[in-house]
């Protein structure tokens, strides 16, 4: 089957793009909040979503054979997993039922002789205080409700074992992005003349690339301007009309191949800088000259800090995983 995929749209099912370009949001499977761009040839998966343009795309799997649908029978299999402690329950539990019954006949028969209710008064007493049924329950009802209670707090355990694991403290491995950091694109610094925020704003409010909508919320739009003759070019940036003022906002190199004329020393300077800090340098011209740099990035979640240093001094060791640039 071949479908067709419009901007804006999630991909329904596994497939190859056979026509189109666009930027596909990924974010579903990797964490990572840039854009990755497709076109023929390459593979798409359902859950994504497609940011830019229309696709066309041969379908290679739906349902539960795609990628998504495998990882979460992979995740419910894991969940239904009994852990070592309640295998050890129950093998234990087995034998203490025997050993209580046995007892339990014990006492009745050393109390008969002052009577046949007041042994089955000690008896029931023994079962009632030994209560095999709860060395058998309790294990993993406390598993059970160990999982739900962190599936509450939007924690996926994948089974027992791994509840059973935390108990001792090892390593502690962290996902970068969504998880240290908010998993959106944010205005971190804006370089240059404050003047050319909101007009930057009003362009990208055309758009819904995520670096557009990173930059539309970031100054308040209070004059109510929009923009008009809006051209995308896709995976560099974006030009229009706003007010009296012809505005260009994209990656460094389209904005200086647009604008045109000498690229200022600070532009420069601050592109390089802010690259080596990982972050996403956004340039913006204002009727053909560079005025601004928007930097972006993914910030840090206000409690990261402190969830770390609990960690660590709870005697994890930590570790960072990120497709990051490494510096």
């Amino acid at each position: 089957m071949r479908i067709e995929v419009r901007a804006g749209e999630t991909m329904p099912a596994d497939g190859v793009v056979v026509e189109g370009r666009a930027h596909v949001d990924l974010s579903l499977m990797t964490g990572e909040t840039k854009p990755v761009p497709v076109g023929p040839g390459d593979t798409v998966h359902a859950g994504t979503v497609d940011l830019s343009g229309r696709l066309e795309v041969d379908v290679r799997a739906a349902g539960v054979r795609t990628r998504l649908g495998r990882l979460m029978t992979l995740v419910e299999e894991h969940a239904r997993r009994r852990a070592p402690i309640v295998r050890l329950a129950d093998q234990v539990s087995a034998w203490f039922v025997v050993v209580v019954l046995l007892l339990a006949g014990t006492t009745f028969a050393l109390w008969a002789g002052r009577g046949v209710g007041l042994a089955v008064d000690h008896a029931i007493a023994l079962l009632i205080v030994t209560c095999p049924c709860a060395l058998g329950l309790a294990t993993p009802l406390a598993i059970s409700a160990a999982i739900g209670r962190a599936a509450g707090s939007g924690l996926l355990v994948k089974g027992g074992d791994a509840i059973e694991r935390l108990a001792r403290p090892g390593t502690v491995f962290l996902d970068k992005t969504g998880t240290v950091t908010c998993g959106r694109l944010a205005l971190v610094r804006w370089v240059g003349d404050e003047a050319a925020r909101p007009l930057a704003a009003a362009l990208e409010s055309a758009s819904n690339h995520p670096v557009a909508r990173a930059l539309a919320g970031a100054p308040a739009q209070e004059s109510g301007v929009v923009a008009r003759e809006v051209h995308e070019t896709t995976g560099a940036g974006i030009r229009g009309r706003v007010g009296e003022h012809d505005v260009i906002v994209g990656s460094p190199d389209f904005v200086t191949g647009q604008a045109g004329g000498s690229i200022p020393g600070w532009f420069e300077a601050a592109v390089g800088e802010e690259t080596a800090r990982g972050h996403t340098p956004v340039g913006v011209a204002v009727d053909g000259r560079l005025v601004a740099l928007a930097v972006l990035g993914d910030p840090l979640r206000p409690e990261a800090r402190a969830v770390i240093e609990r960690l660590r001094r709870a005697g994890y060791r930590l570790r960072l995983l990120s497709g990051d640039h490494p510096a």
